[in-house]
């Protein structure tokens, strides 16, 4: 039994100690997992341009000195978009450099942090609806409110209007 209570003292105090570091409150593994399915191509570039992004801002670790050049991670593999940016791995360091200086379209920052968020298709209409139509389930968010369904008499109603 004390070994459990000495485990759990430890807990308490680590977790209150890295909140107090790191400026956070709560459990440390009390938020949801974030993911997305991203399609294939441009869509991936820009979630790895947008994810070293953000880990630069906050200090955070991130793969961008693997992908720049500055040092190699065996535990990393390059998606195939970064492979197609040139011919040697000068030339795609140097083009995924320029790619992370140049700044993001804000709307499809926001699709990709939409689609993130919220377990969603990052990619186009056409992708989100191929994927819906394999997985059975929505990928993209639907209309707010009430679907519009049947009255008792059996006609249409919308529940918008």
């Amino acid at each position: 039994d004390s070994l459990g209570r000495l485990m759990q003292t430890l807990g308490r105090r680590y977790v209150a100690d890295f909140n107090r570091r790191h400026g956070r409150s709560g459990a440390l593994w009390g938020g949801r997992f974030r993911a997305a399915l991203v399609e294939p191509g441009d869509w991936v570039l820009l979630a790895l341009r947008r994810v070293d992004q953000l880990a630069r801002e906050q200090g955070a670790w991130s793969s961008s000195p693997h992908h720049l050049g500055l040092c190699r991670d065996p535990l990393l593999s390059d998606p195939p978009e970064l492979w197609a940016l040139g011919n040697t791995p000068f030339e795609r360091e140097s083009a995924y450099r320029e790619l992370l200086a140049r700044e993001i379209d804000a709307a499809r920052e926001q699709l990709l942090a939409r689609a993130v968020l919220g377990d969603w298709v990052a990619g186009s209409a056409a992708f989100a609806a191929a994927v819906a139509a394999e997985c059975g389930r929505p990928a993209a968010p639907r209309r707010p409110g009430r679907p519009a369904g049947r009255n008792r008499r059996g006609s249409t109603v919308s529940p918008n209007k």
